[in-house]
């Protein structure tokens, strides 16, 4: 594509060429910061990337919207923070049933496994 672009003049190619330069600086940028990420996560949480479904990027949110587990009275409290904490329901003729809980952070819900 950068040949045919190189090849062809106006403003449309020359802003085309820009757009791709930038493109390909952007992807060399995200390439290094996705290998510091990956570094960091080894680091500080590598029993994370241990857990099937569980990539970097979903390691790095989970360790940053924790901002650390201790906070946490014990795992229900962190079970609601989540939002994975069952909610029980009560009606008529439905007792002791349970539905998901749609409260909770919901960055840590999209990044739980």
């Amino acid at each position: 594509m950068r040949t045919v672009l190189a090849s062809m003049s106006g403003t449309v190619a020359r802003l085309a060429r820009e757009l791709t330069q930038r493109i390909g600086e952007l992807n060399q940028q995200i390439a290094q910061l996705d290998k510091e990420l990956t570094t960091l996560v080894k680091q500080h949480a590598p029993a994370l990337l241990e857990i099937p479904g569980c990539g970097v990027l979903s390691a790095a949110l989970i360790v940053g919207e924790t901002a650390g587990v201790e906070r946490f009275r014990n795992k229900d409290a962190y079970a609601r923070f989540t939002g994975t904490a069952p909610v029980p329901v009560w009606s008529g003729s439905s007792v002791g049933k349970v539905r998901l809980n749609r409260g909770g952070n919901r960055q840590m819900n999209w990044a739980l496994p």
